[in-house]
């Protein structure tokens, strides 16, 4: 009984990520990606990471001198692959308490409102996304 016990939950275990990977295949958003920009003298502006979920959660983390900023929110990617939704619905830090003051450090981004990008899929590991400034090239990292 025990024996038997222990195949049934090893076959739970494969079909959990069975489903999983299938989730995956079936959403190309999911995993970790990176951006990051550079000045024309070659040194790095900022970067910007996104971990999509396969629920329709995302976490991004914003690196930008003197300040990084975590997300979280959902998202939604449109069947034919072209549009990438985000709604935001909370940051931190909210206060950066240095120098022996608090101030309010508040969100970069428009919280708790879609926010429609269009997108392109290069390959199975980069995308290119257009904000306001022009494409973004994303690469994935895991």
């Amino acid at each position: 009984m025990k024996r038997h016990l222990s195949a049934l939950m090893m076959l739970v275990a494969a079909l959990l990520a069975l489903m999983h990977a299938a989730s995956a295949q079936q959403n190309p958003i999911v995993g970790v990606w990176s951006y990051s920009a550079y000045r024309s003298d070659g040194q790095q502006s900022h970067a910007f990471f996104f971990q999509f979920g396969p629920d329709g959660r995302f976490r991004q983390q914003m690196v930008i001198p003197g300040l990084t900023q975590n997300y979280v929110g959902a998202y939604q990617l449109s069947p034919d692959l072209g549009t990438l939704s985000l709604v935001y619905y909370d940051y931190d830090p909210k206060q950066d308490c240095r120098y022996g003051a608090c101030y309010p450090i508040r969100p970069i981004v428009a919280m708790n409102s879609p926010i429609n990008a269009q997108i392109r899929f290069l390959s199975a590991a980069r995308f290119e996304m257009m904000d306001a400034s022009g494409p973004m090239l994303w690469v994935r990292a895991q």
